[in-house]
Parts: C-alpha cells; structure tokens; sequence
C-alpha cells in the first residue's frame, strides 16, 4: 500500500513539473522595428478606401496609428463593418503598415494585407495609398486618408 501512494505521488509530482514548464505559445502580429519619434504620424487618420477588382465604390476608412509601431483599422467592406490589426514602419516620408483582418466578412477574417502611402507633414495626409492583400485573392487597391486628431 505504501509503494502504491508514493508511486501516486510521484506521478502527481512530475505531472505538475510538466504542467509547470511547459512554455506558452502566443501569436506575435507583425513585430517590427520601432519607428523614429520625430514623425509626427501617430493618430486617428480617416477618409476613404476602394478596390481595383470589387466594384464597391470608395468605403470609409480609418487608420489608428500608435507611438509603439502598432496600427489598427476600421472600414467598411460590403456594408460590413471590417477591423485589422498591424505593425507600422516610416522610412523618409513613405509609410508602410502590414495588418491582419481579425472581424469582419467570414471569408475576410486573417487575410494579410500590406499597405503603403506617401505622408504630407504639411497637409497632414497620407495620399497615394495603395494596398493589397499578400493572402487569398490578390486583392488590390488604394486609399487616402488625413489626419483628424
């Protein structure tokens, strides 16, 4: 009987000395360098998006730049409402951001899409926008947005 509980209590002990180093896994999106401070980008931007291949028309759309290279947006993609996360990156005065649909149309959620934009300090706008989807469909298009706060 006593070989039998201290065998039960050393599978118990090692069972948990797995459980315990057993490492987490978590998703990293798009972890890049971290932007130089003296642009000043980061912000809510907002105007509009459209497609090279779906005619929808321009859409609304929204940009949520933050100081630590994330980026998030919302927009609109036939009349559903779309939000993607991202990394962002500034070199000179292009700007550039990968994001990853997490809501939207069933078919939209985890596509990848890369973004590039030139940026008018003066202006305050990001214009001749384009992006395209580097997962299914090869889906293309372009954007202009300014900047709203």
């Amino acid at each position: 009987m006593k070989a039998k509980s201290m065998l039960s209590l050393l599978c118990t002990v090692v069972f948990v000395v797995v459980l315990w180093s057993c490492k987490k896994e978590t998703e990293t999106i798009y972890k890049e360098s971290t932007p130089p401070a003296d642009y000043p980008i980061t912000g809510v931007w907002q105007g509009n998006i459209a497609s090279y291949t779906v005619d929808n028309g321009y859409q609304d759309y929204t940009l949520f730049i933050k100081s630590d290279s994330t980026i998030s947006t919302e927009g609109t993609a036939l009349g559903v409402r779309h939000y993607a996360v991202g990394t962002w990156t500034m070199k000179d005065s292009l700007f550039s951001a990968r994001i990853k649909t997490l809501l939207g149309i069933y078919y939209n959620l985890g596509v990848e899409q890369t973004f590039t934009a030139v940026f008018h300090k003066r202006s305050q706008t990001l214009s001749n926008g384009k992006w395209l989807n580097s997962t299914w469909g090869k889906d293309s298009g372009y954007f202009n947005v300014k900047y709203a706060k």
